[in-house]
C-alpha cells in the first residue's frame, strides 16, 4: 500500500462518525492520541490484510476452494 492509499483509509477512519464519538471520550488529550494512533496502525494493517487476502483468491481461486472446502463441517 502507497502513501496516498494510506493517507485516504486513514482519512476514511477520521471522518467516521463512531470512532469520532469514541475517541471523544477519552479523558485526556494525550490518551486520545494514543487511541488514534494506535486505532490507525490496526486499521491500516485490516486493510493490508484484507488486500492480500483478495489477491491471493483472484489468483488462486481454486486453491482457495479446496482449502475452503476442507475446513467446511460435513454434518
Amino acid at each position: 500500500m502507497d502513501k496516498k492509499e494510506k493517507k485516504q483509509y486513514t482519512e476514511m477512519l477520521n471522518n467516521n462518525e463512531f470512532f469520532l464519538d469514541c475517541l471523544g471520550k477519552a479523558s485526556t488529550d494525550e490518551e486520545r492520541k494514543k487511541i488514534k494512533a494506535f486505532s490507525e496502525d490496526v486499521f491500516l494493517g485490516l486493510i493490508e490484510g484484507l488486500m492480500s487476502a483478495q489477491k491471493v483468491m483472484t489468483e488462486n481461486p481454486e486453491k482457495v476452494a479446496e482449502v475452503v472446502a476442507k475446513r467446511i463441517p460435513k454434518e
